[in-house]
């Protein structure tokens, strides 16, 4: 068998691992403040470019602290609940998964579907796309500026309006494996 072929699998087997093991790791609810209180919206600034903001009772981390790098991944979502498509800025790092920075603050667009088991509430059903975004913290708020042509298809801000704090958890409900968990508490 090619060498190369050999260190991949290993590669692949050691990654798997350690997204599992955390994941064992973060099946309690969120009690962080940034996970309560989310609140958020999406507008137009023109027409290109779209900003999404979200506001949490406690300061956004710029890094990961111990909640953090105890789950898969921790963010906060835009969602269209009639379509399951989402904009999601997530912090993941226990894993590289584009070639953006794992370790800090990133976009993604994805779709979820049902399916989940209890205690998670959606599956992940794709991640489609790494765009590329300006990302803002300030304090209990974060800002994301990203062209209105990197969300996801056929959505608008206007669309994405349901906004929540999640964690990324594993589950063998969902034939991806990843669930989302949703953290957001008033």
């Amino acid at each position: 068998m090619n060498k190369a072929v050999v260190a991949g699998a290993i590669v692949c087997a050691l990654v798997l691992a350690l997204v599992t093991a955390s994941a064992a790791l973060a099946s309690v609810v969120a009690t962080v403040p940034y996970m309560m209180g989310v609140t958020g919206s999406g507008t137009l600034q023109n027409a290109n470019l779209a900003k999404f903001v979200v506001s949490a009772d406690g300061a956004i981390p710029t890094a990961p602290d111990a909640f953090i790098e105890s789950n898969i991944a921790v963010g906060y979502a835009w969602a269209d609940v009639s379509t399951g498509k989402v904009l999601v800025v997530v912090i993941h790092p226990t894993f590289v998964d584009s070639k953006q920075e794992p370790r800090g603050w990133h976009v993604h667009t994805a779709t979820v579907s049902g399916g989940a088991s209890s205690p998670n509430d959606f599956c992940v059903a794709s991640v489609d796309s790494a765009p590329t975004a300006g990302i803002d913290i300030e304090g209990n708020t974060m800002s994301v500026n990203i062209l209105q042509s990197k969300l996801p298809a056929g959505e608008t801000p206007s669309s994405l309006s349901a906004v929540v704090g999640f964690t990324l958890q594993s589950d063998g409900a969902c034939s991806s494996g990843l669930a989302v968990q949703i953290q957001t508490s008033t």
